[in-house]
């Protein structure tokens, strides 16, 4: 017999709680920093569970492995035992256990070991002298270099762009003229950088984040039966940070929910960390065409944000060219804000 906890009364607001009590189908709950958008997804868990949802039934997915791991410190304070496990976790780790137990489906080894960019940097300067570079200027910093082509390479992963489809698309650029051959050389060259980094990933047995997602989004695309098979473990899933998803995270979701369309994501168009706001306002705009029927929760009310630094943070959104969130500070005082001139808006 499960013992499934009482739902512990906090102080929600209004459409806190309407997002909370929000009934089978797809959810948007969007707001502003201090708004409680992940406070919802937790309460949201604990609500199904208290419902007779098992807790093993709903997938929580954080952006990153810090924020997973905080979230399911805060759910095991509130879900009582027995259950198999909280599957709280990031779309990398949840697709690297998808291809542990599918890899061979997949053509992927089930035992490759995730690597971190730290690690895929000094992988490739240990072996430097085996990449391409002759058009890439080192400028006596070979670290920075290969930083950037580290992260260039996950920014075409997340987009789905394997090393072949970046190699067909460079050796279709136009050579006319002095300017136009040097720069499809230099793509051409960063299409062998980007074959040689993937190779050099196979031989010593590992996988990057942007291939945890890619093998495991074309594993589940193109293999209905392991599709259903993953997808049916999870009635209800849940994602934070909508706006910092990739391309290949928001495909992979859909597929995860394609049966039952329980999905709730929680996001805020004007807070993108890791992606170009144009982009992360792509993900809601792309949210909303899924499932357009979607309910969509606005929280605008902020519980630590002050009067002073709503204003503020208004201003420089709408200066963005964004439209900015209009959000109800938080009670209490006005907060303070600190000013550094920069030497150019880039900075």
């Amino acid at each position: 017999m499960r013992a499934y906890p009482t739902v512990v009364p906090i102080a929600l607001s209004p459409r806190q709680r309407e997002a909370v009590a929000h009934p089978a189908g797809p959810l948007l709950v969007l707001g502003g920093a201090g708004s409680g958008k992940t406070t919802v997804l937790l309460e949201r868990f604990i609500r199904l569970v208290h419902d007779g949802h098992p807790p093993e039934s709903i997938l929580l997915l954080a952006f990153s492995s810090s924020a997973a791991d905080d979230l399911r410190a805060r759910l095991e304070d509130q879900v009582a035992s027995p259950y198999e496990e909280l599957v709280v976790t990031t779309f990398a780790d949840l697709c690297a256990r998808v291809l542990r137990e599918e890899g061979t489906h997949a053509g992927v080894d089930p035992f490759a070991t995730p690597v971190t960019p730290a690690d895929r940097i000094a992988m490739l300067l240990e072996r430097i002298d085996e990449l391409p570079l002759a058009l890439h200027d080192l400028r006596g910093n070979p670290s920075a270099l290969i930083g950037s082509v580290v992260e260039r390479i996950d920014r075409l992963k997340e987009e789905l762009i394997s090393a072949a489809d970046y190699g067909a698309w460079a050796a279709r650029l136009s050579s006319d003229g002095e300017m136009a051959a040097a720069s499809a050389g230099r793509e051409r060259e960063f299409a062998d950088l980007y074959t040689v980094h993937d190779r050099m990933l196979s031989e010593a047995g590992s996988l990057d984040s942007g291939d945890l997602v890619l093998n495991a989004f074309r594993l589940l695309r193109e293999q209905p039966h392991v599709r259903t098979r993953v997808a049916s473990r999870f009635d209800w899933v849940l994602a934070d940070d909508l706006q910092d998803s990739s391309f290949a995270q928001g495909l992979l979701l859909r597929l995860l929910v394609g049966e039952h369309g329980n999905v709730c994501a929680a996001g805020d168009p004007d807070q993108a960390i890791h992606r170009f706001r144009g982009a992360a306002r792509k993900n809601f705009d792309d949210f909303e065409a899924e499932w357009p029927r979607a309910r969509t929760v606005r929280l605008e009310r902020s519980f630590r944000v002050g009067e002073r630094i709503a204003c503020a943070a208004r201003a420089v959104l709408r200066g963005a060219g964004g439209p900015g969130q209009e959000i109800e500070p938080a009670a209490g005082g006005p907060g303070s804000i600190a000013f550094w001139r920069c030497a150019s808006e880039r900075a």
